[in-house]
């Protein structure tokens, strides 16, 4: 009988990779984008693990991986002033309101990188007082007026026109309220002591009648309407004295100059005399 065979076949084995341990640490995720303004990165997406680090509160936003966001900007303090321009606005998400600045135009709004642009302006500045010489080269300062001496003799009309033609007005002695007694005496003794050289010198001041009408009831007024309440008139003047004009028609007085003698007191005289005069800018002195 045969003896049985016994045939082994030999048989390779092939081992599959395990499953992961889920005991083992998974990978950290990647890190978020950069946040934008305040806020920080995002967290990563990846399963199981920790994430990175929360993000920077830089301006720009978190640089670090990802993770918790980052904590928000500090909102920016209030700019300071600077001379000849506003204030700028403060730095951070929402700038600080900006200090009002010097005379001169308004700050411009602050930038911050991550951040919205500055709230704070800058306060538009005032107007810098203007000197006499911006006015008239040949203008002088006294009590924060200008004025101006004019040698031409001309009516007192013309006078009139010509310092309007400037953007002054002919003369007025200050004699309305808050003026003193001395202040008005000082301004009267200016014009005409210093500027006037002691001649006869026209001022704004008439009763407003046509040369051939009688002043029967007129009454006297400075040319820019600023109350009549300290005068310096000579004894018994104003008379609205009647004489002939240059054409020789009968005309009255109704205009008023600074006499020589006596010295710096008011006279009225015909309008169409002619005489030095003098302007003045109620600014800049």
């Amino acid at each position: 009988m045969a003896a049985a065979v016994s045939l082994s076949l030999g048989c390779d084995f092939f081992s599959l990779d395990e499953a992961p341990d889920d005991s083992a640490g998974k990978p950290v995720g990647s890190g978020g984008s950069n946040g934008a303004g305040a806020s920080g990165g995002v967290g990563g997406s990846t399963a199981a693990g920790s994430g990175g680090t929360g993000g920077s509160a830089a301006g720009a936003g978190g640089s670090d991986a990802s993770g918790s966001g980052g904590t928000s900007a500090v909102a920016g303090a209030a700019g300071s002033a600077t001379a000849g321009s506003g204030a700028q606005a403060g730095s951070g998400p929402t700038g600080g309101a900006g200090n009002a600045g010097a005379p001169a135009s308004g700050g411009m709004a602050g930038m911050e990188s991550g951040g919205t642009a500055g709230t704070g302006m800058g306060g538009t500045g005032g107007m810098a007082p203007m000197g006499c010489a911006a006015l008239n080269p040949a203008a002088q300062a006294h009590g924060g007026h200008c004025y101006l001496l004019v040698t031409s003799a001309v009516t007192w009309e013309n006078a009139k026109n010509a310092c309007v033609s400037l953007g002054a007005h002919l003369v007025t002695v200050s004699s309305g309220p808050p003026a003193t007694q001395a202040e008005f005496d000082a301004e009267n003794s200016y014009v005409f002591d210093e500027l006037g050289g002691k001649k006869e010198t026209w001022i704004g001041l008439s009763d407003g009648r046509m040369p051939h009408d009688n002043g029967d009831g007129a009454e006297f007024a400075w040319v820019n309407d600023e109350p009549l309440s300290l005068e310096n008139w000579n004894e018994n003047e104003p008379n609205h004295y009647q004489k002939n004009c240059m054409d020789n028609s009968s005309c009255y007085e109704h205009c008023t100059f600074m006499m020589a003698d006596p010295a710096g007191k008011w006279n009225d005289e015909l309008c169409e005399a002619t005489k030095q005069y003098v302007c003045e800018w109620d600014m800049g002195g």
